[in-house]
């Protein structure tokens, strides 16, 4: 039984451009199983493709755009290599392992008209499959209250010095590469600690816009250091993701064995988050109290821009007026300009609607699980409020409007009042 349906299948058919701009192709990947499945995209000739994203996990039915661009295209069609050739490699790592590959031969056309063939005994049709042990585990509603996060979450738990903060994200690290990229213990160990060595330094850069309360807090409290890591653009070196993609696919996974650890990383973030946690944090964030349209803010509401499949947008147009929660942490801005940019010209998969996301905060009893990154971002003028992993909401509405759907929502004053 196969893990992942590839949409294209088995060759991946790049277009020439008139204007010879590097081609692209989007390659569909598609979770029919019923548990999560961790998947890779590996290419032969990785300094001729950008692949975007390289790897992740699926939920039970959920599908990933890959975006592959053929970088080192050369203008003399007569000298492009069409040897290269892609792997996808699909497995799930509990109850038992199970590993499957899916290999891709690559193909050329001008626009109209092919014209260069991939002989057919250079294609690769087969489909391996290897230690196939057991059935995937059973699709089981996840209640909160289930889930490995919940389990392992502990407040107490958190990082108390900076050391042990960055050996937490380090172990973290090295357990991501190990578990969602399959590569080496030694491999992964010295990956690890090449990106928290990058990241520590990222943290010390731009401090001269800080004030110097921060940079005091900063040195002495690992909440805020890992606050900066977690705006940090720096990227990892072998998935060419940032800090904060890293730790929200590792919550969003629920796998138990880097849930453990993930999550000591999360209840150290919490404390500058959650406002009642610590009297170091900021006690009263910069609420959106007043209008500005200058910089697109309302009172009392956050932001966020995105993109959805219909049939996710369809999920929220059937729980209007109920409750849910969102496995990870989750950035808002106070600007509906800066939402609405993110929608426009970052957000993914490029084949599903517009999304934007509006919430609205109690007036009076606000929210005590939410805190603004403004003071430790190296991203300045963004406004982010940051909600922690499994943050409750409640949708309110759906709209439609040109070219966009925007979806309403309301945010419970305390994740500890909702189920």
């Amino acid at each position: 039984m196969s893990l992942l349906k590839l949409d294209p299948e088995e060759t991946l058919d790049f277009v020439r451009r008139p204007d010879n701009s590097a081609p692209s192709k989007i390659l569909r990947l598609t979770n029919e199983q019923k548990t999560h499945v961790a998947w890779k995209v590996k290419v032969t000739a990785q300094e001729e493709f950008v692949v975007r994203p390289s790897f992740g996990t699926l939920e039970p039915g959920g599908s990933q755009e890959i975006v592959i661009i053929w970088k080192a295209f050369r203008d003399d069609v007569s000298k492009v290599s069409i040897n290269a050739r892609f792997l996808v490699q699909a497995f799930v790592t509990f109850p038992t392992e199970r590993v499957q590959e899916f290999r891709l031969g690559v193909a050329l056309q001008q626009e109209q008209e092919q014209v260069e063939a991939v002989e057919e005994e250079e294609q690769v049709h087969e489909q391996e499959q290897r230690e196939e042990v057991a059935a995937p585990e059973p699709l089981v509603p996840k209640p909160f209250a289930d889930t490995q996060y919940r389990k392992h979450y502990d407040r107490d738990k958190a990082l108390p010095d900076k050391f042990r903060m960055n050996k937490g994200v380090c172990e973290f690290l090295r357990s991501f590469y190990t578990s969602f990229k399959m590569q080496s213990d030694d491999e992964a160990s010295e990956l690890a600690e090449e990106f928290t060595s990058l990241l520590s330094s990222a943290e010390g850069q731009g401090l001269d816009e800080l004030d110097p309360s921060t940079i005091k807090d900063l040195i002495a409290k690992p909440h805020f250091a890992l606050g900066r890591y977690w705006s940090a653009a720096v990227k990892d070196p072998i998935c060419q993701r940032e800090f904060c993609g890293l730790m929200n696919e590792a919550i969003r996974s629920d796998d138990e064995n880097i849930i453990k650890l993930v999550a000591k990383l999360a209840a150290t973030l919490n404390m500058y988050c959650v406002r009642d946690r610590l009297a170091g944090a900021q006690q009263e964030p910069p609420w959106p109290k007043h209008e500005n349209a200058a910089t697109g803010q309302f009172r009392w509401q956050l932001w966020r821009g995105g993109r959805l499949p219909d049939e996710k947008l369809a999920w929220y147009d059937d729980h209007k007026g109920k409750d849910y929660r969102v496995n990870m942490f989750l950035s808002t801005s106070t600007s509906n300009k800066v939402a609405e940019r993110f929608m426009r010209d970052f957000s993914f998969p490029v084949d599903a609607s517009h999304a934007l996301y509006h919430f609205y905060l109690h007036e009076t009893l606000r929210c005590q699980h939410l805190n603004c990154m403004e003071k430790v971002t190296h991203i300045k003028d963004e406004q982010e409020f940051l909600f922690p992993p499994y943050s409750a909401f409640r949708v309110r509405d759906i709209l439609k409007h040109a070219g966009f759907t925007e979806i309403v929502i309301d945010v419970h004053p305390d994740n500890l009042h909702v189920p």
